[in-house]
């Protein structure tokens, strides 16, 4: 059994565009490789709605909780 979770962040405000949530999430990305458990991460922006996060795919909710 496999385990997923979303966090999403809203920036109702805008203070950040596309570029700079991309240069914050491929600054961030090398921390998630190898870690323990997690299968996959990926990132997401939606610019219409404000809205940006990651999608996590766990081997474990043991795993996932550690984290």
């Amino acid at each position: 059994m496999m385990i997923a979770t979303m966090v999403t962040f809203k920036d109702e405000q805008r203070r950040y565009t596309s570029a700079d949530l991309t240069a914050i999430f491929e600054s961030s990305a090398p921390h998630y490789r190898g870690m323990d458990g997690l299968r996959s991460k990926v990132y997401f922006i939606d610019a219409e709605r404000g809205e940006f996060g990651g999608f996590y795919l766990w081997e474990s909710r043991e795993q996932m909780l550690r984290v």
